[in-house]
């Protein structure tokens, strides 16, 4: 542990060093990999425990006649889209 230099009447703050944390990586085994190189390569100690599974839902129909747009919320909504209608006409809002 490192300290942080305190200010005036408060307690020093401890925090640890980067050679140091254990990190969870939390994200699905398909996107994990790559974070916790980086992490690793920075001297961190990584350990892949996803949270989610992603799968796409076969038979899955999408109706996109009447929208005026389309909302997505991750980069696994966006590959799924794409994967569903060849249609790219339609404005996209990006969220996150």
């Amino acid at each position: 542990m490192r300290v942080k230099n305190s200010v005036a009447g408060r307690a020093p703050i401890f925090l640890p060093t980067p050679d140091a944390m254990h990190l969870i990586v939390t994200r699905p085994h398909g996107e994990a990999e790559a974070l916790a190189r980086e992490l690793q390569s920075r001297g961190h100690r990584v350990l892949i425990e996803p949270m989610l599974t992603i799968q796409p839902l076969a038979g899955a129909e999408l109706d996109l006649d009447d929208a005026a747009g389309l909302l997505l919320t991750s980069a696994n909504g966006v590959r799924a889209l794409a994967r569903q209608t060849a249609r790219r006409d339609l404005p996209v809002l990006a969220v996150g």
